[in-house]
C-alpha cells in the first residue's frame, strides 16, 4: 500500500480522528457524525448520511480506524434509504420497547 492507498483512506482517517476528539471532549462513548451527500439527483432521498460509532476505551486507534471504515462503507451503501422509512421503523421500534 502506497500513497494512493493513503489518499483513499484519508476521509476515514479524518472521521476516526474526529470521533476520538469528540469522545475525549464530550466524554461520551456513543458518537454520531452527520455528513452531507453532494451528488443527489433525486430530491426523495436523504441529503446526508449519518455515521454512528461506539468508542470503547480499550480499542487501539488502528482498531477504531477499521471500525470507522466499516461504518463509512455501510453508511454509503445505504445512503439512499428513504429517511421517512427510517423514521417509521424507529417509531415502531420505540413502540415495541415502551
Amino acid at each position: 500500500p502506497g500513497l494512493e492507498h493513503f489518499h483513499r483512506l484519508r476521509p476515514v482517517f479524518m472521521l476516526a480522528s474526529l470521533v476520538v476528539f469528540l469522545y475525549k471532549y464530550q466524554d461520551q462513548e456513543d458518537i454520531i457524525v452527520v455528513s452531507p451527500i453532494y451528488n443527489i439527483e433525486n430530491e426523495e432521498y436523504n441529503k446526508f448520511v449519518v455515521f454512528r460509532e461506539i468508542v470503547y476505551p480499550q480499542l487501539t486507534f488502528k482498531d477504531l480506524l477499521m471500525n470507522v471504515k466499516k461504518t463509512v462503507i455501510n453508511g454509503y451503501e445505504h445512503e439512499f434509504y428513504p429517511i421517512e422509512n427510517l423514521i417509521q421503523l424507529l417509531d415502531n421500534f420505540n413502540k415495541i420497547i415502551i
